[in-house]
């Protein structure tokens, strides 16, 4: 059965979903994120993941159908229809912008575009798919104590609880930002992954950022 054709604003509608995510994922326990349930924190970052991604598969599916590629829907990931593009045709190189193959070796710099795109894809094959752990989070008792990947059952939620107490006792913290923060890891695929630099909310919003200037420099082509 054929489906409505696509349009731009398809494109635009999947990363406002993801951009309401991440202002959901931010805004929970009242914005203290590291007390937040952990749940319901991996739920909403695994579909802030999703829709961001996803705009892009849309948009390949509305290159596909603006240049009459004829790859069938279920095959025209944005991959297929990079690779299938005309040499020559501008929108080549802009659609290949936004995609990222995991298998190859870890970009040598992770904090550049093309790095943070690899991140993208990769959080999403593991943390949306596989609901890979993606947080790094310190909190101080006494000195910083990481309550990062691996936390499962009990003792997740011993260590939540825990969290919620002290949190009550101190709600505004006199310990330096970088002592109590969360971070994403870099690679969730390694047990023990190293914390990015920069914070989630810095992070998310430079995905986000990053995601919609290529979507719209492709979108500019078609």
């Amino acid at each position: 059965m054929a489906h409505p054709p696509l349009t731009a604003d398809d494109v635009r509608e999947r990363l406002g979903f993801a951009r309401r995510r991440k202002e959901e994922l931010l805004a929970l326990n009242g914005g203290d994120f590291l007390g937040a349930d952990p749940q319901y924190r991996q739920q909403l970052v695994q579909e802030f993941f999703f829709h961001l991604v996803g705009a892009i598969e849309v948009l390949a599916q509305l290159v596909n159908e603006a240049r009459n590629l004829g790859i069938h829907i279920e095959d025209a990931s944005a991959r297929r229809v990079s690779k299938d593009l005309p040499q020559g045709d501008a929108l080549q190189a802009a659609l290949a912008a936004l995609y990222a193959n995991t298998r190859q070796p870890v970009p040598s710099d992770l904090y550049s575009d093309d790095g943070v795109m690899y991140r993208i894809w990769n959080y999403r094959h593991q943390v949306t798919h596989r609901r890979r752990q993606p947080f790094h989070l310190n909190v101080v008792i006494g000195t910083a104590i990481d309550f990062g990947p691996g936390l499962h059952g009990r003792r997740r939620e011993f260590l939540h609880r825990l969290r919620q107490f002290l949190y009550r006792r101190n709600p505004h913290p006199t310990t330096p930002a970088s002592a109590r923060s969360a971070h994403l890891v870099l690679d969730p695929r390694q047990p023990q992954g190293v914390p990015s630099k920069d914070s989630v909310p810095d992070e998310l919003e430079r995905m986000l950022e990053l995601t919609s200037t290529r979507c719209e420099a492709a979108l500019a082509l078609i």
